[in-house]
């Protein structure tokens, strides 16, 4: 079975920088994204301290925790991008 391909909403592209991604790697993107504004607390890695541009996308003040990253996401994440039809040889 395929990995279905979403479309992201404007927000997340606009965070992401792409338009379409596979579930997983929506989740990639966005810890690659956490990683590289160092956004993660400290002492704790599971805590994401956002920014002012996570802040706005996921209506959150202070902190998103690891277990809520999935959720936040499919928010964004639009219906799949059709597949294209198989051709018969």
């Amino acid at each position: 079975m395929a990995t279905k391909v979403y479309r992201l909403s404007r927000s997340l592209q606009g965070l992401l920088g792409k338009s379409e991604l596979s579930r997983p790697a929506a989740v990639k993107e966005f810890w690659a994204y956490v990683k590289e504004h160092k956004l993660q607390d400290p002492s704790d890695g599971r805590i994401i301290r956002p920014n002012q541009q996570l802040r706005d996308l996921f209506h959150v003040q202070d902190e998103i925790k690891f277990t809520q990253v999935a959720g936040l996401l499919s928010k964004h994440l639009e219906d799949p991008v059709p597949m294209s039809p198989s051709r018969p040889e």
